[in-house]
């Protein structure tokens, strides 16, 4: 049962994120400050989850483990918080395509950090998977074009390992705590982080500069981060990180449809390496041989 809840999870997680993306896209491209932006989505996921838990998963309060608090309320600084600082540091001083791409190296970080801490296996076919994801995409993010090193890109990279770093903190602490109530110490917390950093850069951080696409963003940041955590309590780290790369796919896809970006032969080729690549992780995971 929880590997069809992990697939199903995962799916959502990688939708919901790639939606979210898109949104991202048009705040930028309307002008609104993008940590001002994140600050308030942030919150704002924190409330509909507040009243998404009081109205329908009450117990959750109920199953909060005390001694867990420090840990829970670390998630959301590193994951949510310091993250998605690093993330806008690392695109301000670099490029969007190296961005799209190095933000990828989550799946890298993700798998390293769960052999050492969580005893995940590395095996050679694993390593297959990742490289083949990489690879595609690479195609998707640059359109085949070469990355140019940016000042930014060790940014970049921290906030993927940051990114990584709280997912798998995330692991051993559901079960004893609902995916609800560490979802809400996510987004609660990092929008606790980035309110003592946003002041400096954005002083009307707090004006929402349009409502629709504010709530529309905590909703669907509400949904990613929930998704996310599901995935980790059905399955492990390295299944829901390579197979969240289904992100990359769902953005092009979107793109096309709703921003009406075109798609060329290079992002093709990642896509079906992507759609590949998925298909052969979760036959593995089907037969337990990843």
């Amino acid at each position: 049962m929880n590997k069809q809840k992990g697939l199903l999870y995962v799916t959502l997680f990688s939708l919901t994120w790639a939606i979210q993306t898109i949104i991202t896209k048009i705040a930028v491209n309307k002008g609104i400050e993008p940590l001002s932006f994140a600050y308030q989505t942030l919150f704002g996921a924190a409330l509909i989850l507040f009243l998404y838990i009081v109205l329908f998963k009450k117990n959750s309060f109920k199953k909060i483990a005390i001694k867990d608090l420090p840990k829970l309320a670390g998630i959301g600084i590193i994951g949510s918080g310091i993250g998605n600082i690093l993330g806008f540091y690392g695109l301000k001083y670099s490029t969007s395509v190296n961005f799209g791409f190095l933000i990828k190296s989550t799946i890298v970080f993700s798998v390293i950090l769960a052999w050492l801490f969580l005893k995940e296996k590395i095996t050679a076919k694993k390593v297959f998977f990742i490289i083949m994801l990489l690879v595609g995409a690479y195609f998707i993010s640059t359109k085949g074009q070469l990355i140019n090193p940016q000042i930014g890109d060790l940014i970049i990279l921290a906030s993927a390992f940051c990114l990584s770093s709280a997912n798998v903190m995330s692991k051993p602490l559901l079960g004893a705590n609902s995916a609800e109530i560490v979802t809400l110490f996510r987004t609660f917390f990092g929008g606790l982080i980035i309110l003592l950093i946003v002041p400096f850069i954005a002083p009307d951080f707090y004006i929402i500069t349009d409502i629709p696409l504010s709530i529309a963003m905590s909703f669907f940041v509400f949904l990613t981060i929930l998704f996310l955590n599901r995935t980790i309590e059905a399955t492990n780290i390295s299944y829901m990180t390579t197979m969240s790369m289904m992100f990359s796919l769902f953005v092009v896809i979107l793109s096309y449809f709703i921003l009406g970006e075109t798609l060329n032969g290079p992002q093709a080729i990642g896509g079906l390496l992507i759609i590949l690549s998925v298909i052969l992780i979760q036959k593995c995971r089907d037969k337990e041989a990843l």
